[in-house]
């Protein structure tokens, strides 16, 4: 198959634009075109478009542009990456021409030397509000980040029971949903509901911008704040739902004293994990169903378990091996029909 024949490559690529993945699409597209002599130009503009969008959000991060002063370059790139994909899909090489108000447009000397001293004045404004600022600025980034041991960004709990911990979730774009208040809410209930005692609060700190935890640091975040369980991740949207992917650490807390066990035999041992993209509430029953395999509470999981509508491979996997060590084994015709008649209706179930 021929490149331009290659429409799974295009779909791909407005899949990642979509997604709000403008760096993803373009690091795509360069990589099949650059080795082909016919699409130096195109890449050559690829680039171009490339170095703007990674130096926008750049400085995005840094503080020096908002969202709103940076929307427009990304706007700029994403409709010339899809002009693009439309003339490669026609099976036309793009001409440069077309796309090239996405490269800064000729400036006589004249205009350069006034372009010149703007920025130079700018640099000057920025380094000396950097340097007045910099104690207050240094100071919040120290109570922002996510290795701070303060007592200020730990929840208290009040109560016996698993202590759950909730990490701000981070957005794969611009949402600002905070899902983690979902998690709260709805695995609160649950628990309660169910007689399982858990307490179940948000971390109060923030974590550093585009930098997802891994599970040593969420670990540590965990036992500095005497939680048993620590859940974050990211979200996003698909076709206006909102789908999540989470990551979950058991921490080993002098208080709890908890160690790797297997509660089920055949089961391994829950430690970590991570759940790839679904709905929240399929996330939800996931993670309350690993709590009660952690409790030892087998009738509770698989309960939960059941009530996933998407069930992973996984999730199957977990529920055969529930269903093979209960006492009144349950088929799996017979466990499919309780999933499909157990809507999420309320969290209380």
């Amino acid at each position: 198959m021929t490149f331009m024949e290659n429409n799974a490559l295009f779909e791909q690529v407005r899949l990642l634009l979509r997604d709000d993945d403008t760096p993803g699409a373009l690091h795509l597209l360069i990589e099949k075109l650059k080795d082909n002599d016919v699409y130096d130009e195109v890449v050559r503009t690829l680039r171009v478009i490339e170095t703007e969008v990674l130096s926008a959000k750049q400085n995005e991060r840094k503080g020096i542009l908002t969202y709103n002063e940076a929307r427009p370059i990304y706007s700029k790139a994403i409709n010339s990456i899809h002009g693009i994909v439309d003339e490669l899909e026609r099976g036309r090489v793009p001409q440069t021409g077309r796309i090239a108000d996405t490269a800064p447009a000729p400036t006589t000397s004249s205009s350069s030397r006034k372009a010149l001293v703007a920025i130079f004045s700018l640099l000057f404004l920025v380094v000396a509000g950097w340097v007045v600022f910099e104690k207050s600025y240094a100071s919040k980034l120290s109570k922002a980040s996510i290795t701070t041991e303060k007592a200020d960004v730990c929840p208290t709990y009040t109560r016996e029971g698993v202590r759950v911990l909730i990490l701000p979730f981070q957005s794969y774009g611009s949402d600002t949903d905070k899902p983690e208040l979902a998690f709260q809410k709805i695995i609160s209930e649950l628990t309660t509901n169910n007689n399982l005692p858990s307490m179940v609060e948000v971390y109060k700190g923030a974590l550093q911008s585009n930098s997802t935890p891994d599970f040593d640091k969420a670990a540590d975040i965990g036992s500095n704040c005497s939680a048993d369980l620590v859940i974050w991740g990211q979200y996003g949207h698909s076709r206006d739902a909102l789908e999540v992917e989470v990551r979950y650490v058991f921490t080993q807390t002098k208080r709890t004293g908890k160690t790797d066990f297997q509660s089920v035999p055949n089961l391994p041992a829950l430690t970590k994990g991570k759940m790839y993209r679904r709905t929240l509430e399929d996330a939800v029953f996931s993670i309350c169903t690993i709590m009660a395999i952690r409790e030892r509470n087998e009738a509770l999981a698989l309960k939960w378990l059941n009530r996933i509508n998407t069930p992973t491979s996984d999730d199957n996997k977990m529920r055969e091996l529930l269903a093979a060590n209960d006492k009144t084994p349950i088929r799996k015709t017979q466990l499919d029909v309780r999933r499909k008649t157990l809507p999420l209706k309320k969290a209380a179930d």
